[in-house]
Order: C-alpha cells, then sequence, then structure tokens
C-alpha cells in the first residue's frame, strides 16, 4: 500500500516521525514524503502529482499554516477522491492548537472525516490512522464547529477559505472570463476601504484557478484556464519601494535560505536594473524560469499570475517618479502571455489610476460595489449552515445587515463579531451562534473596539508605548487626511513594541498581523477599519495631529529631494521654520521617521554647514588655480613666451637659470605668495 503524506516545510519533524511509525507498524505500507528542499516544492507538481495518481492513500498534515505546494497536492488528491470515492483515502490530521490560533480551512474539508491530533505518532492516533487506510471508520466528531471557525474576523479570506466565501460570485466569473480571454490588460477591482477586494481575488479568483473549479456547479472548466493548477501565483505590495518588493517575491523562489547573501545580492541587483530601466519584468521572469529549470531541477511554471495587493500605495507612499517608473514596467510586461496581472486599488485613489499614462489605457476595470442586503446575508449566514450551526436568532444575519446599513467597512466589522460569537460558541460547547451574551444584545461596532479597550486597560502601564505604537508607527495619514495602516519593521521597532505587537497579533486579541518583508518580521493593524472605529485610537491621533501633518509633508519632500538631480538637490532642502521644526522634531521624535525621511531632514538641518564645505571648497579650488596661473605668469614675464616653459626639457634650464639669477627666483616665489595671501 503507498500512502502519500503532505505536509508543510515547519512541519518535517513531525511528517518523518508520523513515517517511521506508520511504517514500522506495518511494514507493507509504504509512506512517500518529499525529500526535496520544500521551499520551491511546487516546481516539482508533475513529479508530485504522478506520486498521488500511484498512491492509495493521501494524509495531509494541517497546522496553523499551510505550504502553497501543500495546498496544490490537496487539490489534485481532492479531485482524485471525487473520482475514486470508494477506494482512495483522503485523511486531513490536523495537527494545530485551536487554542493557539485558528486552523486553516481547506475546500472541501467541511464534507470529509479528519481526525485531530496534536500528537498523530501517539499509540492511540498510530492506530485510528492505520485503521482510516483499510476502510475502517474514522473516530472524528460530526460537530465540526468545535474544531473549524469559518469566519476570519478583519482579516481578508485566503485561497484555502474558498468555501465559505460568498456573494461574489458574478465578480468572480468575471475575472475568470477576462484571464481566459488572454487578453494583454490589467484586471483591476476598485472598491471602498473593508469592500473585500482582497478577498475576492484570494478566496474567489485563485482558488477557482487552483482547484479548477466554476462559481457555477453547472458549467465546465474553460479550455483558456486548463492549466491554470501549474501557474504560479505570486503576491505583491507596493510598499515605499515597489522594485524592491517585486524582485523580493521572485527572488525569494530561487533561494531557501531568507538570509542567503546570494537572495540579497540578486535581490538587490535586480532591483536596480529595473529601477534604471535597464531590464524589464520578462527578463525577470526567464531568469527564474532558467533558474528553477537548471539549477533547482524542477518545471518552470506555465504562466506567471501577479497579484497587486493594495495597490494604491503606489501613490500614497511611493515617489512620483518611482511610481510612474513602476507602472510603465508592469504594463509593458502584460503584453507578455507568459504573465497575467490583477490589482485591487479602494476606489478613493482612482483619480490618481486615470493619471497613469502607462496603467490606465491596460485596465480591464471591476467595480467591486458594496453587497446588496441579500448578498450580505449570504456572506454571515451560509458558512454557518455548512457546518450545521443554529442561528440565534434565526434572523441574526439580517439583523446584523440592518445594524450596519450605510456604514462603510462594514463587512470587516460584522465578520469580526460573527468571529467573536463563534469562540464563544466553542467555548460553551452548545452549537448556537447568537448574538447575545449572558442575555445582552451584542452591539456589531463595539465587538473589536472593546478588545482593543481591554487590550490597553490590561496593559496599562505601557499605555505611552502603546499610543506611540499606534499613533505613530502603525498608522500615517493620506492625501485626503483619513489614517490608513502602514507596516511596522522588527528593525524599526523597540523590544518592547515588538512584544506588544506580538501579543496583540495572539488570537485572543487579533488587532494585528505579524509577517515578513525580505526576511525581516513587520506587523501591521489587521484592518483601517480599526483605525476608524476606535475611539481612543482617535484621540490619540488629534493628540499627535500637529506632528503627524508635519511628517506627512516632510515625507513628501523627502521624495523631491530624493528625486531630483544631485546638482539641483540642495533647493528642495527645508529652511526657515520648515527647519527649526526639523531640528525640534530630531531631538524629540527621530525613532518615528522612516530612514529615507530622517535623511533628508538631518540634511536639511545641516544646510548651512553643508553650504560653507561648498564655499570652503570652492574658494580653495579657486586660488588653487590662481595660484598655478600666477606662477606661470611669473615664470613667462621671467623666461619669457619664447622659452616654452611648458617643455620638460625648458623646465630644467629654467631650474639652472633660476639658481645662477636670485632675482628671478624671488619674482617667482612673489607671484606664489601673492595667490597664497589671496586664498
Amino acid at each position: 500500500m503507498k500512502v502519500f503524506l503532505s505536509y508543510h516545510s515547519p512541519d518535517r519533524q513531525i511528517a518523518e516521525s508520523l513515517k517511521t511509525s506508520i511504517e514500522r507498524a506495518r511494514p507493507d505500507i509504504e509512506v512517500f514524503v518529499d525529500q526535496n528542499n520544500l521551499r520551491p516544492g511546487q516546481f516539482w507538481l508533475p513529479e508530485l502529482y504522478d506520486a498521488i495518481s500511484r498512491a492509495d492513500a493521501f494524509v495531509i498534515l494541517v497546522n496553523h499554516t499551510l505550504g502553497n505546494w501543500q495546498k496544490a497536492e490537496y487539490y489534485e488528491a481532492h479531485n482524485r477522491k471525487l473520482r475514486d470515492a470508494t477506494t482512495f483515502v483522503l485523511l486531513p490530521i490536523i495537527i494545530a492548537d485551536p487554542m493557539k490560533g485558528p486552523i486553516p480551512n481547506l475546500p472541501g474539508m467541511s464534507q470529509l472525516q479528519w481526525l485531530h491530533a496534536t500528537e498523530p505518532t501517539s499509540q492511540a492516533m498510530l492506530g485510528m490512522i492505520i485503521a482510516a487506510f483499510d476502510g475502517g471508520s474514522r473516530s472524528t466528531t460530526n460537530e465540526k464547529w468545535k474544531t473549524i471557525n469559518p469566519y476570519r474576523g478583519l482579516l481578508s479570506l485566503e485561497e484555502q477559505d474558498a468555501d465559505y466565501f460568498f456573494g461574489r460570485e458574478v465578480q468572480i466569473e468575471q475575472i475568470l472570463e477576462a484571464i481566459s480571454g488572454a487578453r494583454s490588460r490589467i484586471i483591476s477591482v476598485l472598491g471602498n476601504s473593508g469592500a473585500g477586494k482582497s478577498s475576492l481575488i484570494q478566496a474567489g479568483v485563485v482558488a477557482s484557478l487552483k482547484r479548477q473549479k466554476w462559481p457555477s456547479v453547472d458549467r465546465p472548466w474553460p479550455t483558456g484556464l486548463e492549466e491554470s493548477r501549474k501557474w504560479l501565483y505570486l503576491t505583491v505590495r507596493p510598499g515605499s519601494d515597489p522594485f524592491a518588493a517585486l524582485v523580493g517575491t521572485f527572488v525569494n523562489l530561487w533561494y531557501p535560505e531568507a538570509t542567503s547573501a546570494d537572495r540579497i545580492v540578486a535581490r538587490n541587483s535586480w532591483t536596480e536594473l529595473l529601477s534604471r530601466g535597464d531590464a524589464k519584468l520578462t527578463d525577470l521572469i526567464d531568469a527564474t524560469d532558467a533558474r528553477i529549470r537548471d539549477e533547482l531541477g524542477g518545471s518552470a511554471p506555465k504562466r506567471y499570475v501577479l497579484y497587486l495587493d493594495q495597490a494604491e500605495e503606489l501613490y500614497s507612499r511611493c515617489p512620483p517618479t518611482q511610481s510612474r517608473a513602476f507602472s510603465k514596467l508592469i504594463a509593458e510586461s502584460v503584453q507578455s502571455p507568459k504573465l497575467t496581472v490583477l490589482m485591487t486599488m479602494r476606489s478613493d485613489y482612482y483619480g490618481e489610476l486615470q493619471s497613469s499614462e502607462h496603467l490606465f489605457p491596460l485596465l480591464e476595470r471591476i467595480d467591486l460595489l458594496p453587497l446588496s442586503a441579500s448578498a450580505f446575508n449570504r456572506v454571515l449566514t451560509e458558512p454557518a449552515k455548512l457546518l450545521g450551526v443554529i442561528l440565534e436568532p434565526p434572523n441574526l444575519g439580517e439583523m446584523s445587515v440592518e445594524a450596519m446599513a450605510g456604514q462603510a467597512g462594514a463587512l470587516p466589522l460584522i465578520a469580526d463579531f460573527f468571529t467573536e460569537a463563534w469562540s464563544r460558541m466553542q467555548r460553551r460547547g452548545d452549537g448556537i451562534l447568537s448574538a447575545y451574551d449572558k442575555g445582552t444584545l451584542l452591539d456589531v461596532r463595539k465587538t473589536v473596539t472593546d478588545r482593543a479597550d481591554n487590550f490597553v486597560k490590561l496593559f496599562s502601564r505601557q499605555i505611552h508605548t502603546i499610543q506611540q505604537m499606534f499613533a505613530l508607527k502603525l498608522a500615517v495619514v493620506n492625501q485626503f487626511g483619513e489614517p490608513v495602516r502602514q507596516r511596522l519593521s522588527k528593525r524599526d521597532a523597540s523590544a518592547d513594541e515588538w512584544k506588544l505587537a506580538e501579543t496583540l497579533a495572539n488570537p485572543e486579541w487579533r488587532l494585528v498581523v505579524t509577517s515578513s518583508e525580505y526576511g525581516v518580521p513587520t506587523a501591521e493593524v489587521a484592518h483601517e477599519v480599526l483605525l476608524r472605529e476606535w475611539p481612543m485610537l482617535r484621540r490619540w491621533l488629534d493628540l499627535e495631529r500637529e506632528f503627524i501633518a508635519w511628517r506627512a509633508r516632510a515625507a513628501d519632500q523627502a521624495q523631491k529631494w530624493k528625486a531630483a538631480p544631485k546638482s539641483r538637490r540642495h533647493m528642495y532642502l527645508l529652511t526657515g521654520n520648515d527647519k527649526t521644526q526639523a531640528r525640534r522634531w530630531l531631538s524629540s521624535r527621530s525613532k518615528y521617521f522612516d530612514v529615507p525621511t530622517r535623511s533628508f531632514l538631518i540634511k536639511s538641518k545641516n544646510r548651512n554647514w553643508d553650504r560653507i564645505k561648498r564655499l570652503i571648497l570652492s574658494y580653495v579650488l579657486l586660488n588653487a588655480v590662481l595660484i598655478v596661473a600666477t606662477i606661470f605668469v611669473t615664470l613667462n614675464a621671467v623666461v619669457g613666451q619664447e622659452a616654452g616653459w611648458w617643455d620638460l626639457g625648458r623646465i630644467r634650464e629654467l631650474g639652472v637659470f633660476l639658481d645662477a639669477n636670485p632675482a628671478a627666483a624671488i619674482a617667482v616665489a612673489g607671484g606664489g605668495f601673492v595667490a597664497l595671501t589671496a586664498l
């Protein structure tokens, strides 16, 4: 009997231990475990698919995080299960501890039986696993809601949450049609903050492409998308340096170690090439293909799907020159049949997008309008129905929609409310998703803000650090005067700040999300709705309004300074009151500026000294020229124009002449002295 064991790289030790235990207990069972480097494991999909097709059973270890290649293996196994339901065993083993964070969903898993075991190699659990291979019953509760929470709070739904994503089927079909048409266009989704743009792409479009399942069950999978499971899907958030973000996503595929020196060199060199216009994105794609094929020994992707998430950062965080250059790079590269570009952007940046001569003409635009009341109700209630949960009251979905009618960013707020209600249901163990807590009707708006207030109360001794971190490091004010989230790098945070950020990301609080950028841990607010709805944070922002506004102006000026030719940069440095303010804020708030702005402010502060140094240098050089000129003129006068003092032979004769004629030597020295006196 052959068993395929799928796992994420951090769980390798558990997987190998389980393999050993199974084969020791049953020598007739052969367990296939991918022994290659797992980071680029998706490049061996043909080989892995072949191994799955020959297996009699498929086991997937589900921890808090799933690898991209691991999802692809599961999709292939799930498809085989649909074709061969009686003899093929598909067994998820959940090794995640629910107390340490949410358990990932997998499409179709709600219809499967699974095992929940944080120690799958224990004797009791091992017996149940082997019994499942033999077609025996798998002892697992039918109350799947005790393990799975289909709601994700303030977070966007991801690819593995596709079973619980409702209400946007029409938009998913629109985007799939556009991709299938193979037109050289950029498929852009525009909508308000909180409309569900990222969820639409990840849990809707990408999940459909990887599962090869059309949102409408009665339509076959299109011919133009027949190899979509073999495509490579990359997500890029532009940030303040979109070239580095783009290159980093590709180079991550080349090297398994985040701190690899070769990886850092490759990232820096390709970033420089692309930003200067000396290379195109298609060159980077070709280099990636070659790297995968020739050095990693894998199969190059059939197509690259590049998703630009939060593309408004091209206008809110990038210098205009860099934004234009990056837009041009994307526009030129999308002509390649091997590249598909998806993009989501907040609709309040539509004006900036219209002004892009490179991007706007290529847009296949999809406007993500607010959900209708009936669609909103489906978004909230269908996941609960799938898992057999009772709603209390029965019209809980309709009540929630009515409570937030006309409220911007309502979707993440209500999703957070349902996430909290589900957690309470799991603690009670009654299977009733209720809008009440101890007989009191819960307020949708206050669910997230009360949690934030409770965090501040619990850590009241660190309230100053919390205030400064939220108001000055996790939020910035955009051009419209609205607070928006920004990423905080661990290297820019104090030890206390980072410890608080990690605590805020815990399942108990769910107010911050941690990830990494170029191998450096980062943290950001889970959703901008928190910045708008939390009264305490609004007060903190008001207290810091003067500094925040000045910092935004300084950052804008720093971008202009950096973009200017070096010979003219001094014209963009701060003067007068702004320079006085720079000294003031640098002395008291230096750590709340990003590196480019801080460098600009220091240059502005030292402007007068730099100017003096330039004047001194100019004066010295000018007078050095005068010294040389004076000496030459004096020599010419003494020796005579016909002497040809520039001739080396004549210069030796001049030395003899000056030695023999002290008066002439004094005249030459006198000319030099005059020049030196002028200096």
